[in-house]
């Protein structure tokens, strides 16, 4: 999937908005490689190494677009 069919699959209000922020970080940070990883729009890659000895690489920037973390107005 790409970053332009992740948001394509939002649906109103979360893909305007993500739509939105997208543009934002993209304009920002043009270096920083857009990709979709784990659910949610990552922005560049770095790798990390934990103290155990696990390594992995995972976005220096990653947006979600979660649903049900949307809170209703108060």
């Amino acid at each position: 999937m790409t970053p332009d069919e992740y948001i394509a699959a939002l649906e109103e209000p979360h893909r305007e908005q993500i739509r939105e922020l997208h543009r934002l970080i993209r304009e920002t940070a043009p270096q920083l490689e857009p990709t979709v990883v784990s659910g949610m729009l990552g922005y560049g890659m770095y790798h990390y190494t934990y103290a155990s000895g696990r390594e992995g690489d995972w976005p220096i920037l990653a947006v979600a677009s979660r649903k049900h973390l949307t809170r209703s107005p108060t």
